[in-house]
């Protein structure tokens, strides 16, 4: 736009300089006149070519400079002694002068002045970051974030914008999905559309992606994927796994339950170290079914029947259920048990 303005007022003085030359018009001797954009002096009859006027109708003599549109504009007589404007360099926004085939910048791009024919062109070649120049659409990572040197335009809140993720050396466009660790996150641009940012939307595990809310077993334990608002995402322990009749069941941290075979069975804990590990651990012994029992603490046994006593052997890993005659007690206490109540 700016140089189709300049185009027609160049064409309009042009005509009014062409108009003037060689035409005395009664003018006085050493009298200034004023026709258009041009000035002359009245030498010997005739009005000597002498200057131009600015836009904001400051008198120039001939070779001075004024800046018009983004342009440095020269008062000059071209070759047929006319008087004109001629091109002779660009004006970035800042106000900062450079001539044709040199290059400025300003906090955000930097720009070439580009010569066509006698006419210059300004152009945005690129951006400027800390110092630095980017060509239009060269890229630079910067904390997990692709900024990319985009087209100057009337609305740019930013020259260097973000425009996609970066993980592992790769990139991710806006709306894809990618496993940082035991995570997924998704790349994403804020409700004002002019930041993006990454947001933990799911858990990894094994080769298997989990949203909010979902669980797995690993060993003992029972994880969920708790993805929660202001809240570092974890893979949450929340109980131990158990099997009952071939079916999986969820026991919640520090529950205990009786589990195995009538009349021989136990009472296994779910505990945890650290919130972090689950471990099944048998606590008591248990003789009965699921009507009526013995609770038996490890190391101690009871009678349970006539003629018949039941001791809760061992320790740690190696507990056991066992059951003796009574009227061979001498057997549990060589198992290193005693009576109780």
């Amino acid at each position: 736009m700016y140089c189709k303005l300049i185009a027609i007022v160049l064409a309009y003085v042009a005509v009014a300089s062409a108009v003037e030359k060689g035409s005395s018009s009664g003018c006085k001797e050493g009298e200034d006149v004023e026709r258009g954009r041009y000035w002359y002096t009245c030498q010997d009859g005739q009005l000597a070519p002498k200057g131009c006027f600015s836009d904001d109708k400051k008198k120039l003599a001939l070779k001075e400079t004024f800046k018009s549109g983004g342009f440095v504009l020269e008062c000059t007589v071209d070759e047929k002694g006319y008087l004109s404007f001629r091109y002779k360099g660009c004006v970035t926004e800042g106000g900062k002068e450079f001539n044709a085939g040199e290059t400025a910048e300003d906090s955000k791009y930097w720009f070439s002045c580009v010569a066509e024919g006698d006419k210059l062109r300004l152009e945005a070649s690129g951006c400027v970051e800390e110092g630095k120049r980017y060509k239009i659409g060269e890229t630079v990572e910067k904390e997990s974030i692709v900024y990319e040197c985009q087209r100057r335009t009337t609305d740019s809140a930013c020259s260097l914008c973000p425009s996609s993720c970066v993980e592992g050396g790769k990139r991710y466009a806006v709306g894809d999905k990618f496993p940082v660790d035991k995570f997924v996150y998704e790349c994403l641009r804020d409700e004002t559309g002019k930041k993006i940012t990454r947001k933990c939307v799911g858990c990894v595990h094994g080769a298997t992606q989990l949203q909010d809310g979902d669980r797995y077993v690993e060993g003992d334990g029972v994880y969920e994927c708790a993805i929660r608002q202001d809240k570092t995402p974890e893979h949450r322990l929340v109980g131990c796994h158990d099997t009952d009749q071939g079916g999986v069941i969820e026991r919640r941290l520090h529950c205990q339950w009786t589990r195995g075979t009538p009349p021989l069975r136990y009472t296994v804990a779910c505990d945890t170290k650290d919130d972090k590990i689950a471990t099944k651990q048998i606590v008591k012994c248990y003789y009965g079914d699921e009507k009526a029992g013995y609770e038996i603490e490890v190391g101690c046994y009871k009678i349970v029947e006539d003629k018949l006593m039941a001791a809760c052997t061992g320790s740690g890993d190696n507990i056991k259920l066992e059951t003796f005659p009574a009227d061979q007690i001498q057997k549990a206490y060589e198992k290193g048990v005693k009576f109780c109540a």
